[in-house]
C-alpha cells in the first residue's frame, strides 16, 4: 500500500484498486486495521486510527503548564483545554523520550507504565514508573529508585504500576495496579518525598469506582472533571468525589470525541464513525475477551450497546462482575483440565494392566513350551555297532576309487 501503510483486507487476487487511510484526502474506505510500516522501526503512530496511551500528565515545561501524552518511544507536548476533545497530537509533533529534553535520565526510558506530576509545598514532583523502578524529578534533580524505596507498603508480587493519578485537594496519589489500587498521602520533609499508605492495604476498582472497567491504563484530570482510559473508551468521573459513577464513551464518537478527530488529517465525522468505525468497534468488543469493558455504564447515544448496563451488586466480594466471568471460565477450564488428566490415568492404568495380562499368558506358553522342548527331551544317542554296516560300505568305495585311478595311470 502506498505511503508506507500495511494493511490487513481480505481482496480478491488481480483487484489493483488502491486502498485509501486516513491521511489521505481522498480516502474511500476506514481501515483501522492499517499500521504504518515504521511501526516496526519503533516509528511514531497516527492517532487517527489508534488512541491507545501509556500515560498522560499536566507538568510545567519550559515556563508553561502542558499536557504531556507517553506512547511508546515519544511524547506530545498538548495545549491544555478546559474540557474535550484534546488537540489531535500529530505524527510530526512526536518527540523522543530518550533525548532527555523533557527530563534528565531518561535516555533508556521508553514504554512507560504510569506518570504523574504534582505540586506539594509550591514545588512540582515528576514521578516516572516503568516495571519496578521510579522516576522521581524534585527540585530539578532527577533520581531513579526502586517502588519499594518511595512507595513501601507496595507488593513485590504487584508492584508494577498501570496508571498514577494525583487529587490535589487532598494531597493523596491513587496508584493502579490490575484490578487494585492503593492510595498514599504524599508530603515533602525537606528535599525527600514521603508517602503514607491511606488505609486499607487494597481497594478494588469495580468495588469502590462504579462504572470502571476491571483494568485502566491512563489518566488525566481537567478543570472538575478526571478522565480514565482503557482501549477505545475513557470514563468521565467528578475530581473532587472520585467515588462517584463513571460514565464510559468511546473515544472516537464525534458527540464526546476524546481527540480533535472531525477535522484534517483524520475527517472521522458521525456519519463516517456510525457507518464505517462504529460497526468494527462493536464487533471487537463482541468478540475480544478482556481487550475492552463489554458493557460500559452510562449510556452512549451513539452506541446501542451501551443502553442496559449492568448493575453493580453492594457486596464487595460479587461486586467484580468482570472478576465472575473469569473466575468462571478459570473454574471451567480447571474442570475440563481435571476431567481429562483422570481419563488418561485410566486409561494407562487399563492398558498397563492388559500388558501385564497379555504379555504374562504369552511368558508362561513359551516357558511351558521349553520344558516340554524336543531338544531337551531327546538325549543325543552314542555312537553303536548298528553303524558299522554304513562305515564298511564307505570303505568299499574308498577302495574302488583308488583302483580306478591306478587303472587309468597304467593305461
Amino acid at each position: 500500500h502506498k505511503y508506507n501503510w500495511a494493511c490487513l483486507i481480505k481482496r480478491r487476487i488481480g483487484d489493483d484498486s488502491l486502498v485509501y487511510d486516513f491521511e489521505e484526502p481522498d480516502y474511500k474506505t476506514i481501515l483501522p486495521q492499517c499500521q504504518r510500516t515504521q511501526e516496526f522501526l519503533g516509528c511514531p503512530q497516527s492517532f487517527c486510527y489508534n488512541h491507545a496511551v501509556d500515560d498522560f500528565t499536566i507538568a510545567t515545561i519550559e515556563g508553561s503548564k502542558q499536557i504531556v501524552l507517553f506512547r511508546g518511544s515519544y511524547y506530545w507536548l498538548l495545549k491544555i483545554t478546559p474540557k474535550l476533545p484534546l488537540q489531535l497530537p500529530l505524527v510530526n509533533d512526536a518527540k523522543l523520550i530518550a533525548n532527555n529534553k523533557l527530563w534528565p535520565k531518561m535516555t533508556n526510558v521508553r514504554y512507560i507504565d504510569a506518570c504523574e506530576a504534582f505540586t506539594i509545598n509550591g514545588e512540582q514532583i515528576v514521578l516516572i514508573f516503568k516495571d519496578d523502578k521510579v522516576l522521581s524529578v524534585i527540585k530539578g534533580i532527577t533520581t531513579v529508585t526502586s517502588i519499594e524505596t518511595i512507595f513501601k507498603q507496595r507488593d513485590k508480587k504487584d508492584i508494577e504500576v498501570d496508571t498514577a493519578w494525583f487529587q490535589a485537594t487532598t494531597n493523596k496519589l491513587y496508584l493502579f495496579s490490575r484490578d487494585h489500587f492503593q492510595v498514599y498521602n504524599m508530603q515533602m520533609k525537606g528535599n525527600t518525598l514521603i508517602a503514607q499508605l491511606d488505609p486499607p492495604l487494597v481497594h478494588r476498582i469495580n468495588a469502590e469506582m462504579k462504572g470502571l472497567p476491571t483494568i485502566i491504563t491512563a489518566s488525566l484530570s481537567l478543570d472538575k472533571h478526571v478522565y480514565f482510559l482503557r482501549d477505545l473508551h475513557y470514563y468521565k468521573g467528578n475530581i473532587d468525589n472520585i467515588f462517584s459513577k463513571f460514565i464510559g464513551v468511546v473515544t472516537f464518537d464525534p458527540k464526546h470525541k476524546f481527540f480533535e478527530t472531525e477535522a484534517d488529517p483524520c475527517k472521522i465525522d458521525e456519519s463516517t464513525f456510525k457507518t464505517q468505525y462504529l460497526p468494527k468497534i462493536e464487533k471487537h468488543m463482541k468478540t475480544e475477551d478482556g481487550g475492552f469493558n463489554i458493557n460500559p455504564v452510562g449510556i452512549n447515544p451513539v452506541n446501542p450497546v451501551n443502553k442496559d448496563p449492568p448493575e453493580v451488586d453492594k457486596d464487595d466480594s460479587d461486586s467484580d462482575s468482570d472478576g465472575k466471568k473469569t473466575s468462571s471460565k478459570h473454574m471451567t477450564v480447571m474442570i475440563i483440565v481435571g476431567t481429562a488428566a483422570v481419563i488418561s490415568v485410566v486409561i494407562l492404568i487399563a492398558a498397563g494392566i492388559g500388558y501385564f495380562v497379555f504379555y504374562g499368558k504369552k511368558y508362561k506358553q513359551i516357558s511351558t513350551q521349553a520344558k516340554k522342548s524336543p531338544l531337551e527331551s531327546k538325549p543325543i544317542q552314542p555312537k553303536t555297532t548298528a553303524n558299522k554296516p554304513l562305515q564298511a560300505n564307505r570303505a568299499a568305495r574308498s577302495a574302488v576309487l583308488s583302483k580306478s585311478k591306478k587303472t587309468r595311470k597304467i593305461r
